[in-house]
């Protein structure tokens, strides 16, 4: 029995060994899957950000436009009512 015990304990090492490395390499592995998950999202982010840049731009513009032509109505409205005033 004891001579059992004594083989039996250096193979269990060596067996918790194995396990302890496969479970090392199998996590180095999800924690490749897991930076590699992250880098396509932050790439996916800043591409997103860039459009989202662009958009905000374009619609500035446009915004400004309008801004435009709203001043440019009311200083109409504001010469019609002028000259409405002086009795033309």
């Amino acid at each position: 029995m004891i001579e059992v015990k004594k083989k039996l304990f250096p193979v269990s090492i060596i067996v918790v060994g194995i396990g302890a490395i496969a479970i090392s390499i199998f996590n180095r592995n999800k924690l490749k899957n897991l930076e590699d998950e992250v880098k396509s999202t932050r790439d996916d982010v800043k591409s997103i950000l860039c459009y989202q840049e662009q958009k905000n731009a374009f619609i500035e513009s446009e915004l400004e436009e309008i801004r435009s032509e709203v001043a440019s109505c009311y200083e109409h409205f504001e010469a019609f009512s002028k000259e409405k005033e002086d009795g033309r």
